[in-house]
């Protein structure tokens, strides 16, 4: 994906780990604007690569018994817990995963990971949308649940500056092609 995109060859790639443990790419000409993030799962790998701002991805199986309402109740904001309790039953646990992923994905785009608390904001689903909480302006984050095989859910969270567009775009991948 790097490759492709900044046109250097694999092996020419140098990264670091800023101080909370988030890999960036080395120093180098021309990928200093470039983030990049990453997540697995049983069944998928997820990237992310965005240019002139910050990313974040995460994408989760779909699993039933982790979709747990007490881990919300532990872990969530509780706006985000009564969004769960009010979902029909048949809904639940994939709202509870697109819940779980934007979270992660945007910790991971901020770089706190899961070293900030959970429920110190909030997400809406329709549209999606963050509560960062009195003070904090979410204007410049972008999130999408992006689609998957049916039994992962993978969202992306990612920071512009307030005058760029913000543009998602899936592609998937075979390992065969790889």
């Amino acid at each position: 994906m790097l490759t492709s995109h900044l046109g250097a060859p694999a092996e020419a790639w140098r990264f670091s780990l800023d101080a909370n443990g988030k890999p960036g790419i080395d120093n180098r000409p021309g990928a200093d604007d470039v983030a990049f993030n990453l997540s697995h799962t049983r069944g998928l790998v997820a990237a992310a690569l965005a240019s002139h701002g910050a990313v974040g991805v995460d994408v989760e199986e779909i699993d039933v018994a982790k979709a747990d309402l007490a881990v919300a109740e532990a872990y969530f904001a509780p706006a985000e817990v009564e969004l769960l309790r009010s979902a029909p039953p048949a809904d639940r646990t994939t709202r509870f995963f697109r819940l779980w992923t934007l979270k992660e994905a945007y910790l991971k785009a901020t770089g706190a990971g899961l070293g900030a608390p959970l429920d110190s904001f909030a997400f809406t689903l329709e549209p999606i949308r963050i509560d960062l909480g009195a003070g904090a302006d979410p204007a410049q984050w972008r999130f999408a649940n992006l689609p998957t095989t049916g039994r992962h859910v993978l969202s992306v969270a990612a920071y512009r500056p307030a005058n760029e567009t913000t543009r998602f775009v899936a592609r998937g991948l075979e390992p065969a092609d790889l």
